[in-house]
């Protein structure tokens, strides 16, 4: 395995499991998680419990798709604004939350690594063509 790839896999394993413990303890003990919830959310037509099951699943999805590696721009970007919008929406709680900054970060890194891979993919010729 090639330097690139294993430091890839690593990114992508780091930013997935920040996202899948969230996912799965707010399951167990979501009382924790609610205060994370944005104030227009928490106030919506929707129950609390709701909108924070759906934002879990988000959250198992995006976590299943960085590390199945399929396209790891699309979900690279979906953690990243994910993790801007909770640490935007929670600053009085930053001092908490200040370690997203660190895991949006790697997203962007997986980004970055994503993008070059959708270009080398356009470049090389289609051998179906």
């Amino acid at each position: 395995m090639n330097e690139k790839k294993l430091l890839t896999i690593l990114l992508r394993v780091g930013v997935a499991f920040s996202f899948l413990y969230v996912a799965i303890y707010s399951l167990i003990a979501p009382e924790l998680y609610l205060k994370y919830l944005p104030s227009f959310l928490r106030y919506s037509a929707a129950s609390d419990q709701a909108v924070l099951f759906a934002f879990n699943i988000s959250e198992l999805i995006v976590s299943v798709w960085l590390l199945s590696g399929y396209r790891i721009i699309i979900p690279a970007l979906i953690s990243l604004v994910m993790l801007l919008a909770i640490t935007l929406f929670n600053l009085p709680l930053f001092n908490v939350l200040f370690r997203n900054v660190s895991i949006m970060f790697a997203s962007l890194a997986l980004a970055v690594i994503g993008y070059h891979e959708e270009l080398e993919r356009y470049k090389t010729p289609n051998p179906r063509a």
